[in-house]
Parts: structure tokens; C-alpha cells; sequence
């Protein structure tokens, strides 16, 4: 979900919100409804919602039917499913006998004649009907250039707002076929592929199938004076329909901006995977301005047609719906990920400086304030699980420095093997199922507690102040770090440094464990400036580079430099040579990547090392000689 009206001007958003009747999400301005947790039976798992739904655009009054098939966990004389009280059921049925049902807070609890198996796979149909409440814009109905819409936005709570369901994120039913009835002139869409169409001279009837798990609250409909275009989209290598419902008042934008779509679909597809339905489709329909986009699974509702909403909305598809976070806690998983496709387009189509301005732009957003995590400890308010700076463009740099940590090769293959691993695919996700991918995605090992402590569970963000000084060719640096905010001490984290002199440059990676670490290494020439994290990986603020006299190598050092010792060929890939022309004796030679972990070691001389198991990074080769001195080189496979 991308929502534009999450900005720092909370009295621009009343005012918006207020004269256009939208819908406000994440730091709702007309509301803040509280937490509900779902009432419904945790015995059933839902396998199927056959939905059947009359309704008229800018009409608040929906009535239909939904058949839920289901399976019992346990034996049980009654089931008991969400369904705001507002709404009004008039009737249940179960192999057409009507049952005997009540209405609790917001539920509907249905009482069977006798006592049902555990494991009885079986269902009930709930007839109900009734004008949905205005809370939080679940059920929207209004108007674009005159013509009347109505369409549904549950995330997170608001499913039970306008049907009945099992209203939580930790069961998916497995197939869903939805009917809409509405006037004529109008038209209808839903989630899946449209089965059939049909009219009766004053009313217009489409039915829509899904085949693949989803949760209540990315089930949707809209309805509305669409046009439809029908397009294609190449996924795993197989045209697929790609089709967008249009205002036709905005089609002019729409066809400036469109194909823009699938140069995203493209990159999301290669980095992550196949597009996770493309068994049926995928489509964008267009809803009132203001709200800026939904993820409803298979056709996602967004209210512009701008690259970056595209992107961020078509994101989900793999990270939101394919895998869905656990709990609302988790919901940085979702958007998250969503947010830094904004940033993964805008690199692709415009290259690295793009991807940097961007985050350093994203790192004054989230630095304005030292409070607050990406984790979301209160869900009591629809404002705080969708808090922008924290769930969205925080939890996209927590993201981005995995990837740093990781590498490119490494992060995306890891994204894979998230989004495919059983029990996870098509299913639900939380913090430490990411968190367990990445750290199997660490070159030699490792593990990533810390850092998801400090920046995902974490308060703050660092401040840097980095000194320096150059002896010869031996480069002398002291990290200093600050924090913003006492629940983190001290972050953790792999940082580079590039040294040039105008003509060359370098850049040197050194594993910061400890405010005021030492760090010796060498370079090949004299440099004149420093640059602490010029490509903007890592998240902090205000920092400092200092070049100071001050430091020297220490007489207890033990790194010496010698650069008639060389590594090639570069970058490396089966054998990485060692040239040592004085057959300079050492005594063991070790390798580490750029997190510190020693990954391979040698005993005695050798003029090759056997990298082919090795994944694309960074490495550090420290030589020990007979006298324990070290000579330090680093290598790119």
C-alpha cells in the first residue's frame, strides 16, 4: 500500500480529506480506529469464499451472500466468523437448513444442530445486506469528474466492514470466486481473472476467479464508468494479460505513463522471481485521488498512474500478497520491500546516481526524528502500524542495507529463497523469516542479530566521525560513532570509505564493531580526500571525515605494507593468484569477507587460492609472515 497523504502537514490532510470525502490511510486524518483483532473461529481454515454482491456506485449499501468452505480443526457445535454489527444478516444456511445464529461485537456466531467432526471439511452460506460504516473508508463510495464509484479498501481491519470472512492475516483461503451485480452502464473488478460477463437489459452481472491463497483483507471490488484496456505482459517468458481500468477523463495520462509498467515488471521478475499469479493476470484499476494505492492481489487499486505507485503497488505482489506479513508487528515486510522498488525502478531506468540521491534523500526523512521503529510495537491505531517515516521509508532503507551487507548476487538470491521456501511461499512471513534467509545469504557465514536489533527493533540511527591520516602508503583510520537514541548503543555494520586525489580512487571496507575502532590498512597512492559512504548505504546523519596528523601506526601494530605483493587476475572467479616476487616466506593466509569472518585459511606458502565456492563480494587477504607481521590485500570475485 502507498499512500501520498502521509506527509508532516496533518492539517493540509484534515482539510483534504474532509472536502473530498477520501479515503485517509496510515495516519488516518478523519479517524483513528483502534486495534480489533479478529472474533472469527481459530478452529476453521478457510478454503474457499463464493461472494455474491449487489451494489450501485456512490450507493453506501451492499447485499449479497458469501458461502465460506472451511475445515475444522477441532469438533465443535458452532462457528463464529467477523462481520461488523452494523450490517444486518438475514439469514444462514447450512446444506439448505437454516441455522440458528447470534450476533457478539461485531461477529456472527452460527450454531450447528449437533456437534461437527474435527476435520469435516463443509460450509455455510451467510445472507446478509446493509449500508457499511464511513470508518477509516473501508467501504468508498464518491464521485471522479461526476461519475459515481464505489469500491472497498479493507487493510488492515476493515474486511468484516463490508462482508463476512475470517478478518486476520494467518489464514488464506485457497480460491475465491466473486459475482458483482450492479447497473448497466457501469463496470466491475474484482480480484482473478474475469470468468463471464453478462447484462439483462438494466443490470450488468461479471464473475471473477482466483486460484491462489489470499487473506481477507486483499479481497476488493471496485465499480465505476471504467474504461478497460487490455494489454500483455511477458511473465517467465509467456504473454500474460495486463489489464488497467481507466477514468476516462485520465487517459491521456495513462497513455503517457503505461508502458513505464514493463520495463518494472521486467526487473521485479528477474530479481525476485516469476510474478507470483501469472497463471491468471495482472491489472490496475483507478480509484478516487488522494488515496494513492492498494495491493489488492492479482489488480491493485491506485489513484494515479505515476511510475513510482506503479511500482511500489506491483512490488506487493511478491512482498505483501505472495507473502504476507504474520502480524501487523511484521508489516515493514510489506512495504518495506514495496517502498524500495520505487527505488529499484529509478535505478534501473536512470542509473546509480538516481538510487543514491534517492536514499539520501530517504535518510533526511527518517533522520528528522531519533524515535521510533520499523517494527510496529503499537497496532492499536491504523496511524501507527502505517506510520510513513517508520514502515515505509526506514523499513526501505533497512532493505537497502541488507542488500549492501549481502551484495547484489547474494541479496536477491536470498529475496528468492524467502518468497519460495515452504511454509512461507504463498503464506505468511515474520521478521525472523526474512531475517534467517538473509543471514543464509552471508558470504562465509555470519549472523545478522544485531543488526536487525538496532534497526528494525531499534530507535535511531548513528552519526559518524571519521579521522584519518596516511603514512607512506599505510592508511590510518579511527571510526567514531554517536547514536540518536538510547535503545540502540551502538550500530553495528560493515562501512566504506573512499580515498581519491583527483586521478585515482579507492574504496576501503572495515567491519565497525566499537565507537573508536582503529583501523590500519594501505592504498597505492597519496590521497587528499576521504569520503565516509559516498553511495549512501547505509542509514545515519550529520557525519564528519577529518584528516588528523594525529594518527600513526602504533608501535604494537602488526600490519606492514609491501606492494610488490599483488593479487589477480581482477576481478577474480575459479583461482585467485598471488605474485610474490621476493618469495617473501609466510607461515598462513587467511581470508575474510567484508563482515570479518574468516572464510578460508592456509598453511604455509602458496602461490593460488581456490575461490570457485566463494559468492560474488568483497574479500580481505591478510599474509602472516614468520614474525606474525601481516601484510593485508583485498580481492573482487
Amino acid at each position: 500500500m502507498y499512500n501520498y497523504l502521509l506527509t508532516a502537514i496533518l492539517t493540509t490532510i484534515i482539510l483534504q480529506c474532509t472536502a473530498q470525502g477520501i479515503y485517509c490511510k496510515a495516519g488516518t486524518a478523519t479517524s483513528q480506529a483502534t486495534k480489533q483483532l479478529s472474533i472469527a473461529s481459530q478452529n476453521t481454515d478457510v478454503k474457499k469464499y463464493r461472494c455474491y454482491w449487489e451494489t450501485t456506485p456512490n450507493v453506501r449499501y451492499i447485499k449479497g451472500n458469501v458461502t465460506i468452505t472451511y475445515r475444522l480443526l477441532t469438533a465443535s457445535s458452532s462457528i463464529t466468523f467477523d462481520l461488523i454489527n452494523a450490517l444486518t444478516v438475514d439469514s444462514v444456511k447450512y446444506k439448505n437448513t437454516l441455522l440458528t445464529y447470534s450476533r457478539p461485537a461485531n461477529a456472527l456466531l452460527i450454531q450447528f444442530a449437533t456437534n461437527i467432526a474435527a476435520n469435516t471439511t463443509d460450509s455455510v452460506t451467510i445472507y446478509y445486506q446493509g449500508a457499511p460504516p464511513t470508518t477509516e473508508g473501508y467501504y468508498a463510495t464518491g464521485t471522479h469528474s461526476g461519475s459515481p464509484i464505489t469500491y472497498s479498501l479493507s487493510e488492515p481491519y476493515g474486511a468484516r466492514y463490508w462482508w463476512p470472512c475470517k478478518d486476520d492475516v494467518v489464514d488464506k483461503a485457497d480460491t475465491t470466486v466473486i459475482t458483482l451485480k450492479y447497473p448497466q452502464a457501469f463496470t466491475g473488478v474484482a480480484n482473478g481473472i474475469l470468468l463471464q460477463e453478462t447484462t439483462d437489459g438494466t443490470s450488468k452481472q461479471s464473475t471473477w476467479l482466483h486460484r491462489k491463497p489470499i487473506a481477507a483483507y486483499l479481497v476488493a471490488f471496485a465499480i465505476t464508468n471504467y474504461t478497460r484496456d487490455v494489454r500483455s505482459l511477458t511473465s517467465n517468458g509467456s504473454p500474460m494479460p495486463f489489464i488497467n481500468y481507466v477514468y476516462p477523463e485520465t487517459m491521456t495520462s495513462y497513455n503517457n505513463s503505461i508502458a513505464n509498467i514493463n520495463s518494472a515488471f521486467a526487473l521485479f521478475e528477474n530479481r525476485f522471481g516469476p510474478y507470483p499469479f501469472n497463471g491468471e493476470q495482472y491489472a490496475q484499476s483507478q480509484i478516487q485521488q488522494g488515496v494513492g494505492g492498494m495491493e489488492h492481489q492479482t489488480n491493485s487499486f491506485i489513484d494515479n498512474w505515476s511510475s513510482g505507485l506503479m511500482a511500489h503497488e506491483l512490488m506487493h505482489q511478491w512482498f505483501g500478497n505472495k507473502v504476507t506479513c504474520n502480524t501487523w508487528q511484521d508489516i515493514w515486510l510489506n512495504e518495506g520491500f514495496a517502498s524500495y522498488a520505487e527505488v529499484l525502478y529509478t535505478e534501473n531506468i536512470n542509473g546509480a546516481t538516481a538510487r543514491i540521491n534517492e536514499m539520501k534523500n530517504r535518510a533526511t526523512s527518517v533522520t528528522s526524528s531519533p524515535a521510533g521503529s520499523v517494527y510496529r510495537y503499537d497496532t492499536t491505531t491504523v496511524s501507527s502500524i502505517f506510520n510513513y517515516r517508520l514502515t515505509y521509508t526506514k523499513a526501505s532503507y533497512v532493505v537497502h542495507m541488507l542488500r549492501w551487507q549481502l551484495g547484489d548476487a547474494a541479496f536477491y538470491q536470498a529475496c528468492r529463497n524467502y518468497l519460495n521456501a515452504p511454509g512461507i511461499a504463498y503464506s505468511f512471513a515474520t521478521t525472523d523469516s526474512l531475517k534467517k534467509y538473509m543471514e543464509a545469504g552471508l558470504t562465509g557465514g555470519g549472523n545478522l542479530t544485531q543488526f536487525f536489533n538496532d534497526y528494525v527493533y531499534g530507535e535511531g540511527y548513528p552519526t559518524y566521525n571519521i579521522r584519518w591520516n596516511q603514512v607512506g602508503n599505510s592508511i590510518i583510520i579511527q571510526a567514531n560513532q554517536a547514536t540518536s537514541n538510547a535503545t540502540v548503543p551502538f550500530y553495528e555494520m560493515p562501512i566504506p570509505i573512499r580515498f581519491s586525489n583527483g586521478t585515482k580512487d579507492t574504496t576501503v571496507i572495515l567491519m565497525h564493531t566499537s565507537s573508536g575502532q582503529v583501523f590500519n590498512t594501505s592504498i597505492s597512492f597519496a590521497a587528499t580526500i576521504a569520503q565516509f559512504d559516498p553511495e549512501a548505504w547505509i542509514l545515519s546523519r550529520n557525519n564528519t571525515v577529518t584528516f588528523d596528523t594525529n594518527l600513526i601506526p602504533t608501535a604494537t601494530s602488526n600490519i606492514i605494507i609491501d606492494n610488490s605483493i599483488t593479487l589477480g587476475p581482477v576481478p577474480a572467479t575459479q583461482l585467485l593468484h598471488l605474485y610474490n616476487p621476493a618469495n617473501k616466506r609466510f607461515k598462513r593466509i587467511e581470508v575474510y569477507n567484508q563482515l570479518g569472518a574468516l572464510i578460508l585459511s592456509y598453511i604455509g606458502n602458496t602461490t593460488q587460492l581456490n575461490i570457485a565456492n566463494l559468492p560474488s563480494g568483497r574479500y580481505i587477504v591478510k599474509l602472516i609472515d614468520v614474525g606474525n607481521k601481516a601484510i593485508i590485500k583485498s580481492f573482487v570475485k
